[in-house]
This record gives C-alpha cells, structure tokens and sequence, in this order.
C-alpha cells in the first residue's frame, strides 16, 4: 500500500495531469514520468505471475486500496497496447473491480489508447489601437523594462551536481528494501554501500524527558527526515522509521 501511494501516485499525476490540461506541459516530463510508472508497474506484474492478490490467497485491504488508485491510469494511459504488455497486473485488476465488495466503488473505461496533450487553442490578439503621441526615449525604455522583466531567473544549480555519479544507485536500494526481507535487503546494503558516497548519521533527541505518549516519539520520527529538507533531495535520500515505544517510555535514543 505504501509503494503505491508513495511510488505509484506522484509519477502518475506527473503523467497524467498534465496530458488533461492540468498544469504546466513539459513532454521531457511526461516522457520521464510515464517510464517511471512502467517501471514500478513492472515490479507489480513480475509479482503477480505468481501471486493472485497482493496479499496471501485471498483477497485483502491491499487490492482494494491499490486497485482504487490505479483507476485514473486505466481510465486515461492504460489502454489496450499496455494491457497486452502486462497481462497479469489486467488479470489482477479485473478481479479485484469485480469482486462483490467493490460494487459500489468507481470502475474505469477500459480505453483503446491512450490520451493525448492538445495545446490550448490560441484566443485571437486584440486589435491594436494606434499609438498616442509620445517622446521618442519614451516607447524604448518601456520596451527596455518589459524585455528585463520577461527574462527568467537563472535557476540555482542543486548543491550536489557537482559530485561524481555515485555507484550505489539509490533507486536500486528503495526496490530492494521494500520488496525484501529485512535480513536479505540489509545483506544488500552492506555489500553495495559506497561509505565514501554515503553516509549513516546516529542523531540522539534532546528532550526526551518531554516524551510522555508513544505518538510524540512517533509524530518526531516521521517529521525528522523530511522537515528541513527541500524536495531537490527526494531523489538522493531514503528514511525508514518505527517506533517501538510504550507510554511513559518513549524516549528517541537508538
């Protein structure tokens, strides 16, 4: 449920909105955005080769919330050409839609292609009246401020595209944490770590005597990677955090 909402959704929409008008189009993008979901997709039709619902035999909680999110990428980009390429994740998704539980839940067109961006169509420049008489220095310095005011801003170049290309692909890292058992992706991680790349840090909490209820320790863990760092750094950084505390016993030492 989580690689879904977290890796499955963003991209999506990133695909998607702007294909429907929504947003700035930009077919780099797209472009980039639609193989990302491919992708992740690939990890979920590899898994269902073999497996018929997400999770265990029967059907769960998982195939519901999935199959729920997945209904605007069948309804505008999956169409027949993709379907055909990932039989099993159609196979799968026709099941869950339906099954009796979700009767009364959204269920898409299955399309026979995909959408399309068309550009918005170009309103017709208004008539242009006959300039006012006016100083000659006049018309050009107004041309001068207009020309200084549409130039964009240089955008500020992230602070790390100066180091080299690291080795370990952090991608390759998320896929093996969230797909593996913990023992198995740790084993990974050790081997392929690069400590001259990365780095682990050890980040002791300074009030823990504050800490008095479980969802205290809880609500700090989820905020702690994420609140002081810009979105530039979601490609370069990955967190995983639990807390295992009791009330009255929720201090954050490792």
């Amino acid at each position: 449920m989580s690689f879904a909402n977290s890796e499955l959704v963003p991209k999506s929409a990133d695909w998607i909105a702007p294909l429907k008008g929504v947003g700035h189009y930009n077919k780099k993008n797209v472009e980039d955005a639609q193989k990302a979901v491919n992708e992740r997709m690939k990890v979920l039709e590899d898994y269902l080769l073999v497996n018929t619902y997400l999770v265990g035999e029967r059907l769960t909680l998982a195939d519901i919330f999935v199959a729920t999110l997945l209904l605007r990428n069948f309804e505008n980009v999956f169409d027949k050409k993709w379907r055909e390429e990932y039989p099993n994740t159609t196979r799968w998704y026709e099941t869950i839609i339906n099954q009796p539980i979700y009767e009364s839940a959204p269920k898409p067109t299955f399309i026979a292609e995909a959408i399309k961006y068309s550009p918005p169509k170009k309103e017709p420049a208004p008539k242009k009246e006959a300039p006012k008489a006016a100083p000659k220095a006049a018309p050009k310095a107004a041309a001068e401020e207009e020309e200084e005011e549409d130039k964009p801003a240089p955008k500020p170049k992230h602070p790390l595209d100066a180091l080299p290309r690291s080795t370990m692909v952090l991608d390759d890292w998320k896929r093996k944490y969230s797909n593996e058992d913990t023992p198995v992706a740790m084993k990974w991680f050790w081997e392929n770590a690069n400590f001259e790349e990365y780095s682990l840090w050890r980040v002791d909490y300074k009030y823990n005597d504050e800490l008095t209820m479980t969802f205290m320790s809880a609500n700090l863990i989820g905020k702690s990677c994420r609140a002081h760092l810009s979105d530039s750094f979601n490609e370069i950084q990955v967190d995983s955090s639990t807390a295992l505390r009791q009330a009255e016993n929720s201090s954050l030492d490792p």
